[in-house]
């Protein structure tokens, strides 16, 4: 379907290091406005016209945006380690679904068939997509899986991810004036 799209990294000014991915597309057009609107679904392309546009080189990656349709995504960041080690905890979670890593080479994203409502926890970097926003796409797979439909294990797990709390070293202490 007419789902793909392309982005373009942009560094972040506040996150040295870190970047955005600006989903744009293929007329060269950013994406804007209300996603899923008859405007927005008509300028999204196919898989082949986005992976066109990004091979012309004037894009970093091609995308899917997720409209809340039959596929679910699941996106960990910070979960694959210096020697290409995968989390056993999150590599679980996507075990026997299409899973890939991310642009970074550090997180793992992975489509499974069904719905889960939109949600992220940065506490324990955790990201679901199915209604909107749009999924960065590299192919660079972790397993030979299709996408199959969720299963309620997952489901449930990821549901917990999404609550728990963790706590960060970084607003639970106090700073001592310099």
């Amino acid at each position: 379907g007419r789902t793909w799209l392309v982005w373009l990294a942009r560094p972040r000014a506040k996150r040295p290091g870190k970047i955005d991915k600006v989903p744009y597309y293929i007329s060269g057009q950013p994406r804007s406005g209300t996603q899923g609107t008859p405007a927005d679904v008509a300028a999204l392309a196919s898989f082949d016209e986005a992976l066109g546009a990004f091979e012309r080189g004037n894009y970093s990656g091609i995308g899917r945006a997720m409209l809340g349709g039959e596929l679910t995504a699941l996106d960990f960041d910070k979960c694959i380690n210096d020697k290409n080690e995968i989390d056993p905890a999150k590599r679980a979670l996507v075990e026997g679904t299409y899973a890939e890593k991310s642009p970074s080479g550090r997180g793992l994203r992975a489509f499974y068939r069904g719905k889960l409502e939109d949600g992220k926890n940065h506490d324990v970097n955790v990201e679901v997509f199915h209604a909107s926003g749009f999924v960065t796409i590299t192919g660079d797979r972790i397993n030979g899986a299709d996408i199959i439909e969720m299963p309620e294990v997952t489901r449930a797990q990821i549901v917990t991810l999404l609550a728990k709390k963790e706590h960060s070293p970084k607003t639970d202490s106090v700073r001592e004036p310099a």
